[in-house]
């Protein structure tokens, strides 16, 4: 506890300060000041927890002082009044701030040691009020939280099938969380959900913008911030609100209006896109079956446009004509042209959303036609894009290019750049057919043929086979004999080994085998050459 003493007389001051063990009342800290206005400022800054005041001061007396903390102060702190004149007016006003004690100077040590023990004792019980009060504060928003958490918990059991059962069963499992769920309701399913990929940079971190999300959808849905029954998740780049909404609380039309409410709202104050699919009415137990459902048709609608979507929504079967000409695309591929062939697609994908028509399903057909495109090109010129593609990289940026228009745009950005990296590759002096030499030269010793060759260097093994004939007269099978062979007569002239070593070594699977090829190149077999070279 603190103690501020507060006279115009130093002695007065240095007097109580030594008369009174204040340890052993649990009193730390004593100030002292010499008027009102100087106890003032002390009282701002330490808000000490007893007051001890001469009444007879100048600038500001202690009827004053009394005054300026029952105008500025929360809570009024223990008081004890000091005076040299006894007076009824001043010991009535004094009871109206609720002062503690009053003193008639001068005083005895046990005076001033019985009002001070009074004091304390009342800090203490306010103390200790103050503390049972954050306790019980603290108790209550745990138990707040806990319960949250239970009713969480049994929604994303009944939305994963991981709690089933009928109706008197669910009650069972209801009662036993010690939760408030009316099973007897129907409830809309409401799912939210936007493209965390998509966002712009910004000051706010992942979990400050779901915080938000989650209490602005709580309001809006609920009419007041109520966070126990918003589950929220992650899938793909996609973070989800689901949110039960009870038939008994709103129409259909008022839970659409609210879903559009906070579609603009989110809009307005994050900048980003919210899709919301709703399910019809449904019972408790019949929660997953829903939520898997809107789930699949989240998936469908995206969020490339913000809008609602009801579960019985009918899906338009039109035939989706391709926007882009495969020729166009081709020959600005061919001219190495990525600024022009990026501006054009991005142009595209703004027109189709402006006419309100860019949702999940749109975005797959325009990435199908886009990949086709490439794909097609590359094949071409002998190059199987489907290897090429298989790396971690490629399969992400694939698969989230139909997310949103950003993600579109840098998968082609992706697609144009290997492409060219791999037409590159094929133009240099470090050319395919050399690119093939190299890869045999350092693995002939290995069970290498047509189809490992051509799939290290993503070549069609038809097409690899034709070009290497053609650039070098000699089919794979005799490049890759022919390297084995010179490796062979190096070992034979510089080494002990054995026929059969030797021929395993560099990568024949039997002794007759390398005897018939090495004879065929060299005219001899291996055992002649060795001993006319030896």
């Amino acid at each position: 506890m603190k103690v501020l003493i507060v006279d115009d007389d130093p002695n007065t001051v240095q007097m109580i300060e030594d008369s009174i063990p204040w340890e052993e009342y649990g009193i730390s800290e004593i100030f002292a000041a010499y008027h009102g206005q100087m106890a003032m400022e002390i009282i701002g800054k330490e808000e000490p927890d007893i007051v001890i005041s001469d009444i007879e001061m100048p600038q500001m007396d202690g009827m004053e002082l009394l005054e300026a903390m029952e105008e500025t102060l929360p809570t009024m702190p223990e008081i004890i009044l000091l005076t040299c004149h006894e007076s009824f007016q001043f010991a009535q006003k004094a009871m109206q701030y609720g002062v503690s004690a009053y003193l008639l100077k001068p005083f005895r040590k046990e005076e001033l040691t019985a009002v001070l023990t009074t004091s304390v004792v009342k800090c203490r019980r306010k103390m200790e009020g103050q503390r049972m009060k954050e306790k019980l504060q603290s108790s209550k928003r745990q138990l707040d939280r806990n319960q949250d958490y239970l009713m969480q918990n049994f929604l994303r059991g009944l939305f994963y099938r991981d709690i089933t059962g009928t109706r008197e069963e669910l009650e069972k499992v209801v009662k036993t969380r010690g939760i408030s769920f009316a099973l007897d309701e129907r409830y809309y399913l409401c799912l939210v959900g936007f493209n965390q990929t998509e966002m712009e940079r910004r000051l706010l971190t992942d979990q400050e913008m779901h915080f938000i999300l989650k209490n602005v959808a709580s309001e809006v849905m609920y009419d007041q911030i109520d966070m126990k029954m918003v589950m929220d998740f992650v899938r793909g780049p996609y973070y989800f609100l689901m949110l039960p909404v009870s038939e008994n609380f709103c129409t259909r039309t008022g839970l659409e209006e609210r879903g559009e409410r906070l579609i603009q709202a989110i809009g307005r104050y994050l900048h980003v896109k919210l899709s919301c699919v709703m399910s019809l009415p449904c019972c408790p137990e019949n929660f997953a079956d829903c939520f898997w459902k809107i789930m699949e048709q989240f998936k469908q609608l995206g969020t490339v446009r913000a809008s609602v979507q009801w579960e019985d929504a009918k899906q338009t079967e039109e035939l989706f004509e391709s926007p882009f000409s495969a020729e166009d695309i081709r020959e600005k591929i061919r001219q190495r042209k990525k600024v022009e062939l990026i501006i054009s697609v991005k142009n595209i994908l703004e027109e189709i959303e402006k006419e309100g028509r860019l949702d999940g399903t749109i975005m797959h057909m325009i990435h199908q036609d886009i990949m086709q495109i490439f794909y097609s090109y590359l094949n071409e010129s002998g190059i199987q894009a489907y290897r090429m593609f298989q790396d971690s990289v490629s399969r992400t940026l694939s698969n989230r290019a139909e997310y949103s228009k950003v993600d579109m745009i840098k998968y082609i950005n992706y697609l144009f750049d290997r492409t060219m990296e791999k037409m590159d590759e094929l133009q240099k002096e470090n050319s395919l057919i050399g690119t093939v030499r190299k890869y045999i030269d350092k693995h002939y010793s290995s069970n290498i043929g047509r189809d490992e060759i051509a799939a290290a260097v993503c070549i069609a093994p038809s097409y690899l086979s034709k070009q290497f004939r053609e650039e070098t007269g000699q089919s794979l099978r005799e490049y890759i004999n022919s390297k084995r062979i010179d490796a062979a007569k190096q070992l034979m002239s510089t080494t002990k080994l054995n026929l059969t070593d030797i021929a395993l070594q560099v990568g024949f699977e039997n002794i007759p085998y390398f005897s018939t090829v090495f004879k065929k190149y060299c005219g001899v077999s291996p055992s002649e050459w060795k001993e006319k070279e030896g």
